[in-house]
């Protein structure tokens, strides 16, 4: 119960406040010399998307941005928390003498190990949840969009 509330109120603080990195997309341009189109869709989706409202479709790539934006700024926040703790567990360990010394390393091995699982899981939901938003903020603007083009 407590990871699901954690990783809500992560996507929520993502989504309430304002992206602090703005995705912009190059012009589409064509190099095509003949009149007979080359390209294959990249996805299912590719009718769906001419037909999906526009103004709609940019809030909800840009929400849905914004939260693995915020997730991916945590996850890397929280390994760097990781490894100082590590490391400051790790430089105690070798005040120690002996038998000590390898025991308190190897707890801090095993944290290390415990907490960088607890924030991959916590990513892995937060992008999770992220893309759920997007599927169904993307079926209001009038478009199905396709799970094989999750991160």
């Amino acid at each position: 119960m407590k990871k699901i509330l954690t990783s809500t109120l992560i996507l929520a603080m993502a989504l309430s406040m304002t992206a602090s990195a703005t995705v912009t997309t190059p012009p589409a341009t064509t190099t095509a010399t003949s009149t007979a189109s080359t390209t294959k869709p990249f996805n299912k989706n590719q009718r769906a998307i001419s037909k999906a409202d526009p103004v709609c479709a940019q809030a909800a790539l840009g929400k849905r941005d914004a939260a693995v934006i915020a997730a991916l700024q945590k996850y890397t926040a929280d390994w760097i928390t990781i490894l100082n703790t590590r490391t400051v567990a790790q430089k105690a360990a070798f005040l120690k003498q002996g038998r000590d010394r390898v025991n308190a390393n190897l707890a801090a091995t095993r944290v290390k190990k415990v907490e960088t699982q607890k924030v991959q899981k916590t990513l892995s939901q937060s992008k999770k949840i992220a893309w759920d938003l997007f599927r169904v903020e993307m079926r209001a603007c009038g478009m199905e969009v396709d799970s094989s083009l999750d991160d």
